[in-house]
């Protein structure tokens, strides 16, 4: 066993002690700690608004920044922050009428607390119709010549911004206003010989009210009209930016004199008139205007009082809409045909096309409410399901139920209840460029020899960009052929055109602009004529197309742009494309409008040079688009 030496000991209990000593020493006399920084102090609040309060306080020298705590509990458990780089700030974003707490700190430009809070203040933001100030007081008037009024009241020393309000009744049944800065204002454009009524309020830069008005002061401006104001003003928009106006005429006047203001009457625009008509140019878009009118003298002076006021409120910027209809056979549909693919190989073909045409809203035929199957194993999915879900975000669909059942989701056991269901003809459409307004079906006559239900899908709509609306309807009529000599068929196809056209009128109450599509299955060259098409022309909607019966050329078409119109809308999953040698192929797909401007119109096909279709034909029948603009 070794042995530790006594030296080694004495040294290392020396080194230990000299450790103990300098920590001590340490704990006794610390290193002097940075200054820290004065908190602020003088902290106010005031809040002469609604929703604000304006928080000052005394500068602390060379501070970099502030940070401003508050909460409505003066608890602070939710408190939230604001960053000031001066010795005040405005909050904003506050509830009426309620109380908030409020103290600050000093910050370093990064945000790091560099001294403790001040002390904590409270103030109570004014309650919605609570104005914090007294009304200005000492207003009085004088008239200067025979149209103007010269204002002033007390000044205060509180604010500097000021509403006037003044109208030819005590009423205030037609009430103007102006904003001023200054205890003063004039009043331009008055009538002569009239008595005014004028009283003045203290508002905030941004015109938020800060009191109520003064009492009303009664002041007549001088000299006498000579006429009656004008009677019977009526305007109407007759564009986006043009308005046309008219009155009846005063006899014995021959000047009149126009005004009028989206804002009455603070931004006021005047057009002068030899006649009792006028054109009001250059408004804005969607804007709703205020309009009236006084008789001039022939030196161009004020005649008479102007007359009531009327308003127009110009339309909106129309923008284009794309519109498509497309058949997109139904799954457990089958020809045999070489090149007809079961619905799993070509949903995806069908998906691309519609993707590729863009359109805004869509109508299917033949997207089945059915059960999908595939290897043989029954989906609880149905086609019209798979394919929105295939389109994916923002396509939606008006009605998602399958059947007119209790329980929707199968027809087995079906205990009947209006669903609006319309088994394969379904309407689908893009939520970032439309809101839907409403939507319905409409049951249509079916055939004697078999009782497949038929329906008109329908939904208005207003467009986004636009604010624009429409009503879109959607149709699959009878499809089968009748024998020579038999009309059962087409008396039915009649009977269901007859029907849409009634109840469009019927459903469409605020007289919408329409656009019907769908597969009427009858085309030109039926027999005894194309009767769906010649009902619907009938009632009043246009085909773009001009695709008349047995035409070779476009009569009355309103298209102005053209692509692949020669081919047919039905091609029977035959590889090469069915299409005619004039502008119009066959159609028994259609696109109908009431009377509106149509830019263009595709069939869509993808061909090859040998006029092929290339790839999986999607389906029996072509997309159908056209891009429209609503009136």
């Amino acid at each position: 066993m070794s042995r530790v030496r006594p030296t080694f000991v004495r040294n290392a209990v020396a080194t230990v002690l000299a450790v103990l000593l300098a920590l001590t020493g340490a704990l006794a006399n610390p290193a002097p700690a940075q200054a820290a920084w004065s908190r602020p102090t003088g902290l106010t609040a005031t809040s002469t608004a609604t929703t604000s309060a304006r928080l000052a306080w005394k500068a602390v020298s060379k501070a970099p920044a502030y940070r401003v705590k508050y909460d409505d509990n003066s608890s602070m458990r939710s408190p939230a922050y604001l960053k000031a780089t001066s010795a005040g700030i405005e909050v904003t974003g506050l509830t009426p009428g309620r109380t908030y707490w409020f103290k600050v700190r000093v910050i370093s430009a990064k945000s790091a607390s560099l001294s403790s809070y001040s002390s904590t203040i409270k103030v109570t933001t004014r309650k919605t119709g609570d104005f914090g100030l007294l009304s200005p007081s000492g207003l009085a008037a004088t008239a200067v010549g025979d149209s103007t009024l010269t204002l002033a009241w007390a000044p205060r020393g509180d604010t500097d911004n000021y509403r006037v309000r003044w109208a030819t009744s005590s009423k205030l049944t037609d009430e103007s206003f102006v904003r001023v800065t200054g205890p003063g204002a004039e009043l331009t454009d008055l009538s002569p010989g009239v008595t005014y009524y004028v009283s003045v309020r203290v508002i905030t830069p941004e015109g938020t009210n800060l009191s109520q008005y003064s009492p009303m002061l009664a002041v007549k401006t001088t000299g006498k009209a000579s006429f009656s104001p004008p009677s019977g003003l009526s305007a109407s928009a007759t564009s986006t930016t043009t308005a046309s106006v008219s009155w009846t005429a005063t006899p014995g006047a021959t000047r009149y004199r126009v005004k009028y203001a989206a804002t009455p009457w603070t931004d006021a625009e005047y057009v002068s008139a030899t006649s009792n008509s006028a054109v009001l140019s250059g408004l804005a878009p969607q804007t709703t205007y205020s309009v009236k009118v006084r008789v001039l003298d022939t030196n161009g002076d004020f005649a008479s009082d102007y007359s009531p006021t009327v308003t127009i409120t110009t339309p909106s910027v129309a923008k284009p809409l794309r519109v498509a209809s497309y058949n997109v056979r139904c799954a457990t549909c089958s020809s045999s045909r070489i090149d007809e693919l079961p619905w799993s190989e070509r949903r995806g073909a069908v998906v691309a096309t519609v993707n590729g045409a863009d359109p805004d809203v869509i109508g299917f035929q033949e997207a089945q409410q059915s059960w999908l199957t595939e290897d043989g194993t029954l989906l609880n999915l149905a086609q019209f399901e798979d394919l929105l879900k295939r389109l994916g975000e923002p396509w939606a669909i008006t009605n998602g139920y399958r059947n007119n059942c209790v329980k929707s989701t199968t027809p087995t056991n079906c205990e009947y209840k209006d669903r609006g269901a319309t088994n394969g003809t379904r309407i689908m459409y893009r939520t970032d460029r439309l809101t839907m307004l409403a939507h319905g079906s409409v049951s249509l006559p079916v055939s004697p020899l078999h009782d497949y239900p038929r329906w008109l899908a329908w939904a208005t709509f207003t467009q986004k960009s636009s604010g624009r609306s429409f009503f879109f309807g959607n149709i699959h009529f009878e499809p089968n052929n009748d024998t020579s000599g038999s009309t059962t068929y087409y008396t039915v196809r009649k009977q269901e055109a007859e029907t849409v056209v009634a109840a469009i009128a019927r459903l469409n109450t605020g007289k919408l602009p329409v656009v019907l599509v769908g597969d009427a299955n009858s085309s030109k060259w039926d027999v005894p004529s194309n009767v769906p098409y010649d009902t619907f022309v009938a009632s009043g909607l246009v085909d773009p197309l001009g695709n008349t019966y047995r035409s070779s050329t476009a009569v009355g078409a309103t298209v102005e742009k053209r692509i692949n119109t020669n081919y047919y809308s039905y091609n029977n999953f035959e590889r090469y494309a069915r299409r005619s040698g004039s502008v119009n192929g066959s159609y028994t797909d259609y696109i109908f409008t009431t009377p509106m401007r149509v830019s263009e119109w595709e069939t869509v096909v993808d061909v090859d040079a040998s006029n092929n279709f290339v790839g999986v034909i999607p389906s029996d029948h072509n997309l159908i688009r056209a891009t429209v603009w609503l009136p």
